[in-house]
């Protein structure tokens, strides 16, 4: 498709469209998904700090939890923001250009952070199964609670050249002939976005690579070390089914998170994608309707992928069953008492 269709394309979508599409996903859908969302989180953290962080995996599920928390709670505010009665009201902002401002940029963030979390857990458990005794020697609690931290401090920082580009101010929109509070560019805003949407094009990218590629060794040196005890030790035969068991476990659980991260947060890196090569597709651009609509989508499969967590914790972790069943039956049956 060459660049003239494209542009018609992105020219398709009417102010009634755009705004009927938004209601539906950010002010109906997205609540729903972000509240179950933060529950199931809540829910995790409880699970990975009451099993304690002698085992570092349970770092960085925390620091999981807490990111992907932090991008339903801007989902949340995006929904308000959308809210049609909000946006039928007399109110002195542009909703869709401030809620851009303070909460989408931050969903943006937190999206990276999940995905460079992700990649972290998939490669540490590569090393695991690698080189396990060297694993537990280096990578120490203090050493993850670093390397969270950093992840966290890079992906914020990246927000700041973003936040350069604009500013909030008064200015006249004539499709409402009302001066309103919107972002106003900057000089030389364009060009400084395009770099800013090339990065985290191929922040997204990188760390999606790097988790398809650790979780591709993992499940192969799992399925190699299984075979491998098969064949030496025939004599504990009831023993090494059990492993081999727990071994397909641990591959079927990490390849189905990895999958469903990949899937779900996919659409944010086509979205980035047609933002690095067509300018005018940002909320401020001559294709701000498709922008606005583009973006939506994927708030809503993030939103999926946080709801299904806990879900599928539950599902493939005897071990975060057990302790769910430890810590929320107990005290429901002390309630009761």
């Amino acid at each position: 498709m060459n660049g003239t269709k494209f542009d018609a394309v992105l020219s398709l979508i009417s102010d009634e469209l755009c705004q009927l599409i938004l209601t539906i996903n950010f002010a109906s859908i997205s609540p729903v998904l972000s509240l179950i969302g933060l529950g199931g989180h809540i829910i995790n953290i409880t699970v990975f700090v009451t099993q304690g962080f002698h085992d570092t995996v349970n770092i960085s599920l925390v620091a999981l939890a807490v990111s992907e928390m932090g991008m339903q709670l801007n989902s949340l505010t995006v929904a308000i923001l959308n809210n049609p009665i909000l946006l039928s009201s007399d109110i002195l902002i542009e909703p869709q250009e401030f809620e851009t401002s303070v909460a989408g940029f931050p969903i943006a963030s937190f999206s990276k952070t999940t995905s460079w979390i992700t990649a972290y857990i998939t490669f540490e458990r590569c090393l695991c199964v690698v080189a396990p005794l060297r694993v537990k020697r280096l990578i120490t609690p203090k050493i993850v609670v670093f390397i969270m931290a950093s992840i966290y401090v890079m992906m914020f920082a990246a927000l700041i050249p973003e936040y350069m580009t604009f500013y909030l101010d008064w200015k006249y929109f004539p499709d409402r002939n009302k001066t309103l509070i919107g972002i106003v560019p900057r000089k030389h805003s364009q060009a400084a976005r395009g770099i800013t949407f090339t990065t985290n094009a191929f922040s997204e990218f990188l760390s999606f690579s790097l988790i398809i590629l650790f979780t591709s060794i993992l499940a192969a040196k799992l399925r190699q070390r299984s075979q491998w005890r098969v064949k030496t030790t025939p004599g504990a035969e009831i023993s090494l089914k059990n492993i081999g068991k727990k071994d397909s476990k641990t591959i079927k659980m990490i390849t189905a998170i990895a999958a469903i991260h990949i899937l779900c947060f996919f659409p944010a890196i086509i979205a980035l994608l047609i933002s690095v090569n067509v300018p005018e597709f940002y909320i401020v651009g001559l294709y701000k309707n498709s922008f606005l609509i583009a973006f939506s989508f994927p708030n809503l499969f993030e939103g999926v992928n946080s709801s299904i967590s806990v879900f599928l914790y539950y599902r493939m972790s005897a071990k975060y069953r057990r302790t769910i069943n430890n810590v929320f039956l107990k005290r429901k049956t002390k309630q009761k008492i």
